[in-house]
């Protein structure tokens, strides 16, 4: 029998919640329930899962030129830059601030509020 595919969550997080597009999710720890390292994560959610920085078990985390794993925070405010750039005003709150529903179209996977609000505080550190 082969064995499943286990993947870790990104650097950093002890889990992280992935979903598809349909709504559709599944967690990922560091330390699963079942006792073992890593998830078993249905191969319909492992795209989603690579792409928010999580990796297999047995793979050492790849690092950026500033020596952090890119996670979904830092593809989020990249996002985050193009759909400031573009300057799309349907894209935009009020407040010059992208609308998560831009986001989370332009990232490919769900962005929660708070996953939002961090990229914007990086995103603006990144101004300065």
């Amino acid at each position: 029998m082969v064995e499943a595919t286990r993947l870790l969550p990104p650097k950093g997080h002890e889990s992280i919640p992935v979903f598809l597009p349909s709504g559709q999710s599944v967690r990922v720890f560091r330390a699963d329930p079942d006792g073992n390292e890593g998830s078993i994560v249905p191969p319909k959610y492992r795209r989603p899962a690579l792409t928010a920085g999580c990796i297999e078990v047995g793979t050492e985390y790849e690092e950026d030129e500033e020596g952090q794993q890119d996670g979904p925070i830092a593809m989020i405010t990249r996002a985050i830059d193009a759909i400031v750039s573009r300057d799309v005003p349907e894209e935009l709150e009020g407040d010059g601030r992208p609308k998560l529903g831009v986001v989370k179209s332009e990232v490919g996977f769900n962005v929660t509020r708070a996953q939002l609000v961090e990229a914007w505080t990086a995103f603006e550190a990144s101004l300065v």
